[in-house]
């Protein structure tokens, strides 16, 4: 088995894939990571295939009772627990911007002094956001 990827290399390799929706979105990218440090439990299956836009997101997150509840039933698939405190590399919901301005939650990865979150139109961008929920894997 190949040597997991630190999370400076993963952050660096993300920042270079284009955002697709149920590929690479901002949730899929946590799920790789969870199978990065964890290959036996890789949780993105659970949600192939329900969407392909934006809106499609955004409906299948909502009928699922919203991000952290999304990413709490994964996490209790996956054997992970939530937890107060982010050490570097759990993975969280926090509050940003979105392209038009508006204050959505996203997930994200802690790298130790922010947190590190896809956006649409390509790359990372880091924040000193609150979380407003964080899993340590």
């Amino acid at each position: 088995m190949a040597e997991a990827l630190q999370l400076s290399e993963f952050l660096s390799e993300a920042s270079a894939r284009p955002w697709v929706w149920n590929e690479w979105d901002c949730c899929y990218w946590l799920g790789a990571w969870i199978a990065e440090r964890h290959p036996d439990k890789d949780l993105r299956p659970t949600w192939r295939g329900r969407y392909r836009t934006a809106l499609g997101c955004a409906r299948a997150v909502r009928a699922a009772g919203g991000l952290v509840a999304v990413l709490q039933a994964l996490a209790v698939q996956g054997g992970f627990r939530r937890v107060k405190r982010p050490r570097p590399g759990d993975v969280g919901v926090i509050r940003a911007l979105d392209a038009k301005g508006r204050e959505v939650e996203i997930g994200a990865i802690w790298t130790g002094s922010a947190w590190a979150f896809l956006i649409e139109s390509g790359g990372i961008r880091v924040s000193a956001a609150q979380a407003v929920a964080v899993w340590r894997i």
